[in-house]
This record gives C-alpha cells, structure tokens and sequence, in this order.
C-alpha cells in the first residue's frame, strides 16, 4: 500500500481528494455560521404622531435608523411608504407608515407608525337640558308650554348657549293629540365637533292610570253578570276614558266616562255603540287602590225598557 501511494498518479489522486475534503469543511462551515439574524429597525420618535388639521407646513418623516448584526450601520437602506401614503393635514384621518430593510443576508426588518391626523381640538361641547326630562304635558293645557331650553359650554370656545339649534317648533308639540315627541338639541363648536341631546315630551291624559284590562262585576235586576272590560284613555280629551264592553253589552260597544278627581260620571243619553241603547250614570275610584277600583252606578233603556245596575270593576 505504501508504495502504491507513492507512485505519481496515486499521489494525483490523493491530493484532489484530501483538497475535496477541506473544500466540504468550508462550506459546510460557512452553512453553520448563514446570517439569520435580520436587522434592528430603531424609529426617530413615538411610534405614534399626532398632526393637527389645517397647521401647515405639512411635516416630514421623522425617519429611523437601523443596525445589523454583520453588515453595522443600514440606515441608508431603509424604504419608507411616507411619501406614497402622504399624510394630509387637510383631511382628517389615521395613516400607518412602514419602514422596511434588509441585510446582504437576505434577513428582513419591519416596523411601523401611526400617524393621525386630528382636531387640535376634539372635545365636543357639552348641553345641559333646562327643565324636566322627560316632560309631561296635559292634554287641553292651555296655553302650550315653551320651550325650555339648554345650555351650552365648550372647554375652547366658551359659552355656546345662543348657538344651540331645537326643533321643538318643528315637532310642535300638540296638547290637543296625546303622545310622544322627542325634541333635539344640537351644538358646535368652533372645530367643528357636534354634541347632541334628545327631550321627551309626553302629552298625557291625567286619567292614563285607569287604562287596563279589568274583571268586572254587573249587578242588574235581571242578574247578576261577569264580563272583562278594557279601558283606555281618550287621545283628545283630558280626564275622559273610554270603556269598552261596558255593562257586558259586547266588545262592540264603547262608552266614555269623565274622571273628576274620585268621580266617573257617564254623561246622560249617551248612545252605545252598535245599539239603539242610551246610558247614564256615575260612580266613584276608591282612593289609593292598587290595583285600580271603582264602581259605576248607571241605567240604561231601549225605548221600552228601562233598568238600574251596579258594576263594579277591578284593574288586572
């Protein structure tokens, strides 16, 4: 063996395999030390910038540095989409710009601001309602109260008071119908930031309370009958209530009673609905019942008949 290898052409061949080897050493070498590392992107400044609308000039990328393990200083590589994305002073909005680099390994480095773009100002003012809220009208008060109005104060601008918009004259709140309406304020300030605030106006039937299902009990000389009457308030008329299937006499029929303090009075010759009957009468509201009872005495006559009875009813 010995002098096989110290022939020429072995000695050749020898060389070029002991060279492969130390070439693979190196390489393989070279593959355990690869940069993997990415670079360190450091931002000039906050991570987040706030600019003011309509305060030129329009200001200019603060910028940022970046370092990398193996290639040192890569500040001059960094790409900004600061110019592409143009923050606009004129417009108000949120902006995020990217900055990137990479290293001559390959290795990537990213980070990124938010720029927003804002009122100097954007505290909005604040309303106080005057009066109640919600607030209660009688239905046929007269005259219809007015507005009540609101205050307004800012924390730039001041007292705003006499800038305050309502459409209380537009919804025109009618004592004559009863319902809801809902009035709205409405203020700005000088940057342009909006405060609201809403008033419910109620125009209400004072006798709202006897509005309900009842259990009723109708004595009568031709017997004694158990029926369920409904109850409503009148939408136009104060202190009146309608009830309906009064005197057991069917779904059909409506009679409407005015409510004075304790008295129910059913006003005379009142024609029920559907029928040629006429009924009267009157009755009294225990006081501070709960639930809700009252009674009505009445007569009624079909032009031959007539005859007396006494309901009593119970709120469900």
């Amino acid at each position: 063996m010995h002098k096989i290898a110290n022939q020429p052409q072995y000695r050749f061949f020898f060389f070029f395999l002991s060279a492969l080897f130390f070439i693979a050493l190196i390489w393989i070498s070279g593959c355990m030390k690869r940069d993997s590392i990415p670079p360190v992107i450091t931002l000039n400044g906050s991570h987040t910038m706030t600019i003011f609308l309509n305060t030129p000039p329009s200001p200019a990328d603060p910028g940022a540095t970046a370092r990398d393990n193996q290639d040192g200083n890569l500040t001059t590589q960094i790409s900004s989409d600061w110019s592409s994305k143009n923050p606009n002073i004129y417009v108000k909005g949120i902006y995020i710009i990217t900055y990137s680099v990479s290293d001559a390994a390959g290795n990537k480095a990213y980070a990124k601001r938010t720029v927003y773009v804002r009122n100097q100002d954007d505290i909005p003012p604040a309303i106080t309602l005057l009066g109640n809220n919600p607030m209660n009208i009688v239905l046929n008060t007269s005259p219809i109260p007015s507005n009540p109005g609101a205050t307004a104060m800012d924390n730039k601008d001041g007292n705003l008071t006499s800038k305050i918009i309502s459409d209380w004259s537009n919804n025109n709140p009618n004592d004559s119908l009863k319902g809801i309406y809902i009035i709205h304020y409405s203020v700005a300030d000088s940057a342009g930031n909006v405060a609201t605030a809403t008033r419910t106006v109620n125009v209400v039937n004072s006798a709202e309370y006897l509005s309900g299902t009842y259990f009723g009990v109708d004595s009568c000389r031709s017997g004694n009958y158990t029926f369920s009457p409904t109850i409503i308030s009148s939408s136009t008329q104060n202190n009146r209530i309608v009830i309906n299937n009064f005197g057991d006499f069917g779904t059909g029929v409506n009679v409407y009673a005015d409510v004075n303090g304790n008295t129910i009075t059913v006003p005379a010759f009142q024609h029920l609905s559907g029928s040629s009957f006429i009924v009267s009468g009157s009755g009294t509201i225990k006081p501070a019942s709960s639930p809700v009872q009252f009674t009505i005495s009445y007569s009624w006559n079909n032009g031959s008949t007539t005859e007396s009875c006494h309901t009593t009813y119970g709120k469900k």
